[in-house]
């Protein structure tokens, strides 16, 4: 399933551009969404937890675009207490993803992903929220 996602022949998408930034503490998710991404071209940015994003977050959120969390990561800081920091930002958009049904959005969240994810019909979803892509 993971090499099927890696082959898919989404086209890629228009360049430069906002961070995108993953929150999954399941590293092999993680890293697919990762190297997908960047394989395109976006500007990305993974963390195992809530705590690690919302710190690069406080640091860079001038550059980021888009926050895809997963809804269980098991860590310490609640989707709640991050999404307290998102809605001062309401330019960025917020997103959860999921294994199971996400029957209502908390408040700051933009929309939901269920598991597992397409990732090429993701990369089209986010292409004009971030923009252009990076150049390196």
């Amino acid at each position: 399933e993971v090499a099927q996602r890696l082959n898919d022949s989404s086209p890629l998408l228009p360049s430069g551009g906002k961070e995108i930034v993953f929150v999954d503490d399941t590293r092999g998710n993680l890293q697919v969404m990762v190297m997908f991404f960047k394989g395109r071209g976006f500007n990305v940015r993974g963390f195992s937890s809530r705590r690690e994003a919302l710190e690069h977050l406080k640091a860079n959120i001038a550059n980021v675009g888009a926050v895809l969390t997963d809804l269980n990561t098991g860590d310490d800081i609640s989707l709640e207490e991050f999404l307290e920091f998102t809605r001062l930002h309401p330019t960025v958009a917020v997103s959860i993803c999921s294994g199971d049904e996400v029957r209502s959005l908390p408040v700051g969240v933009s929309s939901a992903y269920q598991k597992p994810l397409h990732l090429g019909e993701l990369s089209q979803t986010l292409a004009p929220i971030v923009g252009k892509r990076s150049e390196d």
